[in-house]
């Protein structure tokens, strides 16, 4: 899997080339994954977080507006980052 990101400046739009891979977002109405294989193209949506779980490998092509927020650190829910403490 790869890391948590999101993107506070736009939505990415993702193309998947060539394998297949499962998108997992986190969305205000909770967890969602989204299997998806070459040819298909998803969005995410602004803000959102998800990352991509690619066993067999992916090759794919993104449209993505800067900056990128990444996590470097494990977490099962990033959005409870968000929340105030």
């Amino acid at each position: 899997e790869s890391a948590w990101e999101r993107h506070p400046n736009g939505d990415e739009i993702v193309q998947i080339v060539e394998g297949k891979t499962t998108v997992h977002l986190m969305t205000d109405d909770g967890p969602q994954s989204i299997a998806v294989s070459a040819g298909m193209v998803i969005v995410v949506p602004q803000n959102t977080w998800h990352r991509f779980e690619a066993p067999d490998g992916v090759s794919l092509v993104t449209a993505t507006p800067q900056p990128t927020e990444h996590l470097t650190f494990a977490t099962d829910d990033p959005r409870s980052l968000d929340k105030p403490r």
